[in-house]
């Protein structure tokens, strides 16, 4: 059989508060919570305890005292038996759960004519595809670059460069106008492998100046805000996508 709390009528002042309550309000919700009492009146009624502490209920009491309104007499609901500490426990946290989740579409179509934001009521905030892709950025995991071996590695083991002067060849062959040599040369150093395992050894081992400007050239990414600025962390995530996939060897393309 299911227990039914019975109902009686108390002043404010004669309930006694919970010490021990685990919720806590801000002011502004405090604010809030006083507001709705007086635009909508108090129809919610307080559990209380055989002893009159408050079981639930704790933050409209408090909001009828600082409204002046101890002598005010309302409805609370009081358990028909001795309750144990556990059941005590069991009722000031349920009471405070809340079952089931807005619909946020019924909400916007059927309550349109209510602030819903004074009712404390905030709509989830929905992201850009711009602001999608802060947070992917940001979420990046900053590597760490410490040395493996005592000396950096050769300059020859880090790229490999034969296609490139393949390609160089054949466009000085072809006797093309200027500008046009120059851009399919630099469009010719894309076929350039780099070796970005030993660029990182090489890197632990150089001077500031030349560890700088290995940054610049995304080389490396020791500083990803900065790296998002130059428009880097794109090529950061291909280069990681091509060397899981491939190994220390990957062309940059």
């Amino acid at each position: 059989m299911i227990n039914v709390w019975p109902v009686k009528v108390l002043k404010v002042k004669e309930l006694f508060p919970n010490e021990k309550n685990p919720r806590t309000i801000s002011d502004s919700n405090f604010q809030r919570l006083k507001n709705k009492i007086q635009k909508q009146g108090f129809h919610t009624p307080p559990k209380i305890d055989n002893d009159g502490v408050l079981l639930g209920g704790n933050m409209r009491y408090r909001a009828l005292l600082d409204m002046g309104m101890g002598d005010l007499e309302i409805p609370v609901m009081f358990p028909p038996k001795k309750l144990t500490e556990k059941e005590r426990q069991e009722i000031i946290v349920s009471d405070n759960l809340q079952e089931g989740e807005w619909d946020f579409d019924a909400l916007a179509n059927d309550f349109d004519d209510i602030d819903l934001s004074e009712l404390g009521i905030d709509f989830p905030v929905i992201e850009t595809e711009q602001e999608k892709e802060n947070i992917y950025t940001d979420k990046i995991a900053r590597p760490t670059y410490t040395p493996q071996k005592d000396a950096p590695p050769p300059m020859s083991e880090m790229f490999v460069t034969d296609k490139y002067f393949a390609l160089i060849k054949q466009i000085k062959e072809k006797k093309l106008p200027p500008d046009v040599e120059l851009f399919l040369t630099l469009a010719a150093s894309r076929h350039i492998v780099f070796n970005y395992e030993n660029i990182a050894e090489f890197y632990c081992h150089q001077n500031i100046d030349v560890q700088d400007l290995m940054e610049k050239s995304a080389l490396v990414i020791i500083d990803f805000e900065k790296a998002i600025e130059e428009g880097f962390i794109k090529l950061t995530n291909e280069i990681q996508e091509s060397f899981d996939e491939n190994g220390s060897e990957m062309e940059d393309e």
